[in-house]
């Protein structure tokens, strides 16, 4: 919070570190919101970043380094960005013409820093064991459960409302048309993605509805106070039709993404930028939030690029094979998340790494069922975001 929103620079605070000598009951000005609340709501803000950003490296990494992504992240990536956008700095003070930057709710910042942060860790750490055969074709992984993924997504879909409904952004916007907005671009995502995967696959794939519903989540953040409802509602579903596209594109360069929050949030917030100044039918404002666009996703992939590297470098980013094979749950924690209560659950799991070993190189499993005369739907059966 010190970093993003103390006195100082443009670029970097100087003060308030650990909140010290900040009045979080004092509002910095008439009608904003008092200190205490803008760094709850950053704090929260971080944590969404972290967790979007550790979702394209799940299932083959190691505690390490989740640890030091938030510690990445939450010291160093957000509260700059933070502070570039919103705490005076570089994006905040840019204008061109008499347009500044525009983010009404704030995540379509967040969006971008969090999905080219997991588009360069997911590239980083590399696929999955089996994730893409000999061929280079895609293999599906499926998830455990369906139901508890959607169902986890409605829970982040209430969630959203702080997001949007946010103490931290603009104040000429009430909370329930803040929601509402943001509601019409998600509903109208989900359902031009469930569309879309019903042409594509020949299955209205649950994966894709609910990465559409975030992607058109995040798609209206950025002008929910400037445009108009019509507007907004066309945004999201450009925006899931562009998740269920960047979805394919991303798995045809085999970058394995097994929540699929590259095309759910980076591109949703790249859109979410972009659609502010196009639909406000202005030049000026359109270059500013591709200035801006720009200036975000260059920070976050240098930072991203840096952290992973180096932890690459040392051999602390991944598990070792081994470990893959088993699962994290036994590998990293000792514990089992199966529904059987047998004690001999992590032996038998260990005894059978050498099947494990050898069903990567045979015969492909059977996947869901899918149309003979279509491409199978990208990712199918994994978990959603």
């Amino acid at each position: 919070f010190g970093l993003g929103f103390s006195p100082g620079g443009s670029v970097i605070g100087s003060e308030w570190f650990g909140l010290s000598g900040v009045d979080l009951a004092v509002a910095p000005s008439d009608g904003l919101p008092t200190n205490g609340a803008v760094a709850l709501w950053n704090a929260t803000c971080a944590v969404l970043v972290t967790g979007i950003a550790a979702a394209s490296m799940a299932e083959r990494t190691t505690s390490t380094t989740l640890v030091a992504l938030g510690a990445s992240i939450g010291g160093l990536v957000y509260p700059l960005v933070a502070r570039a956008a919103w705490g005076g700095g570089i994006v905040a003070d840019l204008t061109i013409g008499s347009e500044s930057f525009v983010d009404s709710a704030r995540a379509s910042v967040i969006g971008v820093a969090a999905g080219f942060m997991a588009l360069v860790g997911a590239m980083v750490i590399g696929p999955r064991l089996g994730r893409f055969g000999p061929d280079g074709k895609p293999r599906a992984i499926p998830g455990r459960s369906m139901p508890l993924a959607v169902a986890g997504s409605l829970v982040v879909l209430i969630g959203w409302t702080g997001v949007v409904g946010n103490p931290a952004g603009d104040p000429t916007g009430s909370v329930p048309e803040l929601v509402i907005a943001s509601f019409l671009g998600g509903a109208s995502g989900s359902l031009s993605a469930a569309v879309a995967s019903r042409i594509r696959y020949g299955v209205v794939g649950s994966e894709s509805t609910v990465r559409g519903l975030f992607a058109g989540l995040v798609s209206t953040s950025s002008g929910l106070v400037v445009l108009e409802p019509w507007a907004l509602a066309v945004v999201g579903a450009v925006g899931g039709l562009l998740a269920v596209g960047v979805a394919e594109l991303v798995e045809r360069m085999q970058i394995d993404d097994p929540l699929g929050v590259i095309p759910a949030f980076g591109a949703g917030g790249v859109w979410a930028l972009v659609a502010t100044g196009l639909f406000d039918a202005n030049v000026d404002l359109l270059a500013v939030q591709i200035a801006a666009l720009l200036i975000i996703a260059s920070w976050s992939i240098a930072i991203a690029g840096f952290v992973f590297g180096g932890l690459h470098a040392v051999g602390l980013l991944r598990v070792s094979e081994d470990e893959e094979l088993v699962g994290l749950d036994l590998a990293e924690q000792r514990r089992s998340t199966s529904c059987s209560p047998s004690p001999v659950v992590r032996t038998r799991a260990f005894d059978t790494l050498e099947f494990f070993r050898n069903a990567l190189s045979g015969v492909h499993p059977a996947g869901p069922r899918t149309s003979r005369h279509r491409p199978e739907h990208p990712g199918h059966g994994k978990d959603t975001p």
